[in-house]
């Protein structure tokens, strides 16, 4: 799967205030996400692009799960990722 380019934005780390980062890339023509740290780096998390900044997690019998929300800064950058009601602040 060719990356989309428009999704580019939203690559990159987001630190939680309750331990850990989620480290976010392209992956699979959308996005992966991976918790760190992790001793399984082959458990990644794919995400299905919804619309905008909206995306739902692929579960293993391929349907949507929960929504992971990005929610963008004044000039339109992913600055925190919502999911499960809470927030990671992007770190990079």
């Amino acid at each position: 799967h060719t990356p989309d380019p428009a999704l580019s934005a939203f690559v990159g780390r987001y630190e939680s205030s309750w331990g850990g980062d989620t480290e976010v890339f392209a992956w699979k023509g959308s996005l992966g996400a991976l918790g760190l740290p992790t001793s399984n780096p082959a458990n990644v998390t794919e995400l299905r692009h919804i619309e905008g900044n909206v995306f739902r997690r692929v579960l293993d019998d391929a349907e949507l799960g929960e929504e992971w929300v990005f929610e963008l800064d004044g000039q339109g950058r992913p600055a925190r990722l919502q999911r499960h009601g809470n927030y990671s602040e992007r770190v990079n």
